[in-house]
């Protein structure tokens, strides 16, 4: 594996990587819609949207852990709701963060067999512990 750090495009696997929180780079901001990285030198930023879109499996994972993710926070229970409805929120937020934590730790273990978190490392990125 060869990610570039600071080419024309960040390697799909490392931007997964940071997407995951495995990785840190305060240069690069990962959603479901959209890789920024910023040069803070330069000023400048680019934005490459659709960066989750295709079939690898590291791919695959982390736009699952990203909706899961999302559908975690936009599922939380609200002040003053119904004792119903905050109990299905909060069932639709644990549903959510076990798919969650299921597609993190299939994207862990590729990032792993990839040597991504080795790459990474070698080339100064702060690398979080896995749990």
């Amino acid at each position: 594996m060869s990610p570039s750090l600071a080419g024309a495009a960040l390697h799909p696997d490392l931007a997964c990587a940071i997407a995951l929180g495995v990785v840190d780079n305060p240069n690069v901001t990962a959603s479901l819609d959209a890789l920024v990285v910023t040069d803070p030198r330069l000023r400048t930023s680019r934005r490459q949207d659709g960066w989750l879109a295709g079939g690898d499996a590291l791919i695959v994972a982390t736009r699952e852990y990203l909706t899961a993710r999302r559908d975690a926070m936009l599922s939380a229970p609200r002040p003053g709701q119904a004792a119903w409805s905050a109990s299905a929120a909060a069932k639709t937020r644990d549903t959510a963060n076990v798919r969650a934590n299921q597609a993190r730790a299939r994207a862990l273990q590729l990032l792993q067999q990839r040597g991504v978190l080795h790459f990474a490392r070698r080339n100064g990125l702060t690398v979080r512990e896995l749990n």
